[in-house]
């Protein structure tokens, strides 16, 4: 199976998601509602690397709620209690 890249262009109102090498592509909302939804959907596809676009702030909530996710999911077998960085939840959705 090949590795999963995903790659968030961000901006105020949106989040421009790349799924490779899948092709897939879509947006969502910069909003609570869409960043829950696109949080379950990359637990899923469980990628390898995540990267989002510093955009002046905005991908803060993104952010911290993909690696808190990625945190909770593998917590129940961390020795460490603090979040892992995105680059490291390649098995989030396997656990």
């Amino acid at each position: 199976m090949d590795a999963i890249w995903v790659g968030v262009d961000v901006s105020k109102q949106r989040l421009d998601v790349a799924i490779r090498p899948a092709g897939e592509v879509l947006t969502i909302s910069n909003d609570e509602a869409g960043i829950k939804a696109l949080t379950k959907m990359l637990k899923k596809w469980s990628p390898q690397l995540i990267v989002l676009e510093a955009t002046g702030g905005h991908e803060y909530a993104a952010a911290y709620s993909l690696m808190m996710s990625c945190w909770r999911h593998r917590s129940r077998s961390a020795a460490s209690p603090s979040p892992l960085p995105l680059s490291r939840c390649a098995a989030w959705a396997k656990q």
